[in-house]
């Protein structure tokens, strides 16, 4: 009797999953990926990694490139306002053998040393220091009224991206741009980032276009 009861169980059951097998909760059975499939989702994540990939390595050099010209800037505005609120001369070194530059007179932030020395070959910038001139050599003094000894410019690079970080030579006041080749290949051009001495009058604003030359950009 209990097998023919189920046997007409079974031929009156409507087609579908059988409830006896379903799992805890009333949900049925689950299914599963092909390795078809499995293999296409990975070739798309593959192929999209390989478009993103670059694109993550420029915008990480680029913000290398804005981080170190950003503290360079920094640096050289706070030993014109050191000098400024002592009355009496910073100078700032720079080294492009050494990949480094020195603010001679202001001390370090853990006070070990009377200057402060910045390594821009190490973490977090990775940066190269590719020229420095201020009148003909590679430092810049400020007197007790914040006057540049002269005006310059200093280059830093991080992969392909350039930075200029400029002094005016009357105020002092310091400058970015962002270095770029012009289309043609045939000059410079300098786009203006930001003005760090916003106390002090300048003449930063807009694009400026210089000749390429054999040397390092000016």
């Amino acid at each position: 009797m209990l097998i023919a009861r189920r046997a007409l169980e079974t031929i009156t059951r409507p087609p579908g999953p059988d409830p006896s097998r379903e799992r805890p909760g009333g949900r049925g059975f689950c299914r599963a990926f092909t390795l078809v499939e499995l293999m296409m989702t990975l070739a798309v994540m593959v192929l999209v990694a390989a478009i993103a990939a670059p694109r993550f390595g420029l915008a990480g050099s680029r913000y290398r490139a804005d981080s170190v010209a950003r503290r360079i800037g920094a640096d050289l505005e706070h030993a014109r306002l050191a000098a400024l609120a002592d009355s009496s001369t910073r100078r700032v070194r720079f080294g492009v053998v050494q990949n480094r530059y020195t603010l001679q007179g202001v001390a370090s932030l853990d006070r070990r040393s009377a200057d402060t020395i910045v390594l821009l070959g190490s973490s977090p910038y990775f940066a190269t220091l590719a020229s420095a001139d201020f009148a003909g050599g590679a430092q810049i003094d400020f007197s007790g009224l914040g006057k540049p000894s002269a005006g310059g410019s200093v280059i830093v690079s991080v992969g392909d991206e350039r930075r200029r970080i400029r002094v005016d030579s009357e105020t002092g006041a310091v400058s970015i741009d962002r270095v770029r080749r012009s289309p043609d290949g045939q000059s410079w051009v300098y786009d203006v980032l930001a003005n760090l001495s916003p106390f002090a009058p300048s003449s930063v604003g807009g694009t400026i276009t210089g000749v390429v030359g054999g040397g390092a950009v000016r």
